[in-house]
Formats: structure tokens, C-alpha cells, sequence
């Protein structure tokens, strides 16, 4: 089976699409307030409280250099929830969710120079369109990871010590 057999989600940042594949999105939430500190690293957005657990948001345009160095978001951006490497559960700050695509039309993997960030497997065609198609699993450095998942615990840390009044 070829990645153009699957479906994905197709994303907008800084005007270009990008896609990712249906079995690693687990859903598109709104946008709500995202808890940030100045420590962080830049490409972590801030923080989200979903359903009582800490969940990382990325700033995925700007991981893959892809749009501008945003001071606001737009009124139509998104987090998109997907399993990423060891099946971390991530938030990705989107300018926008575009369409959902069932398979494409045909798959070109990627040459190193035209994957962004090195987390593009390849290019597929859908129509005269080529999108990027991106693999969650690939979109941090390994030290980027342990960095974000040592913040995330610390995180949950001062939750629970705060609900057991530890604070």
C-alpha cells in the first residue's frame, strides 16, 4: 500500500498546504488560550489543558519555517491533536484546516533538500497540487522531544501536587 492509498488532513501555514495523515490525527480543536513561559523553547506555543492531562502545542509553522514569527493568531487557527514519536500526544498550531482528502492522485517521496524540517516524506499530487506530507513522528529532534516531554511532566508534577494542596 503507497501513502497516496490513505486519507489526510490538509493544513495551511503562512499560505502553504501541507498534509497529514488521517491514522495520526486524532482530532482538530479550536483554539483556545495556550498557557506559555518565557523558559520554553520558541517552537512550543504553550500549553493546553486537555481533558485534565498537559498537552504540548507546537508552533508548527514556525518548526518547518513555514509563515511568519506569529505575535497573534488568527482567527481561524486550529490545534491539530496527533500521536508523534513514541506516541506522545501533540498539539500543532495551524493557520487553518483546509479539507480532509481521501487518497491523492500519486506520492513522490522526498529528496533531503525538499523535505522542511526533514519531517516531509514526500510530495502528493492531488490534481496539479503537490503537498507536502508530513510525518508527525519526524517533526522533533530527538533533544527537542525530551525537552518538551521533561516539560510536560513537570507540568503534571505541579498539578497534582497542587490538587493534593502540596502547592
Amino acid at each position: 500500500m503507497s501513502p497516496a492509498d490513505d486519507s489526510y488532513l490538509l493544513i495551511d501555514l503562512g499560505g502553504q498546504a501541507f498534509a497529514l495523515p488521517m491514522g495520526s490525527v486524532r482530532e482538530v480543536l479550536p483554539l483556545p488560550v495556550l498557557d506559555r513561559q518565557p523558559p520554553w523553547p520558541k517552537i512550543l506555543a504553550g500549553m493546553i489543558n486537555l481533558r485534565g492531562q498537559a498537552m504540548p502545542v507546537l508552533d508548527l509553522g514556525l518548526l518547518l519555517n513555514a509563515g511568519a514569527d506569529r505575535e497573534t493568531t488568527d482567527l481561524y487557527a486550529h490545534i491539530v491533536r496527533v500521536v508523534g514519536r513514541g506516541g506522545a500526544q501533540l498539539g500543532l498550531l495551524v493557520d487553518r484546516v483546509t479539507d480532509a482528502q481521501m487518497p491523492a492522485d500519486g506520492f513522490k517521496p522526498a529528496e533531503p533538500d525538499e523535505s522542511p524540517n526533514g519531517a516531509a516524506l514526500g510530495h502528493l499530487r492531488f490534481g496539479e497540487r503537490l503537498v507536502p506530507l508530513l510525518a508527525p513522528d519526524r517533526l522533533l529532534l530527538l533533544e527537542e522531544a525530551a525537552r518538551i516531554e521533561e516539560i510536560t511532566a513537570a507540568l503534571a508534577d505541579r498539578r497534582q501536587a497542587v490538587s493534593e494542596g502540596r502547592s
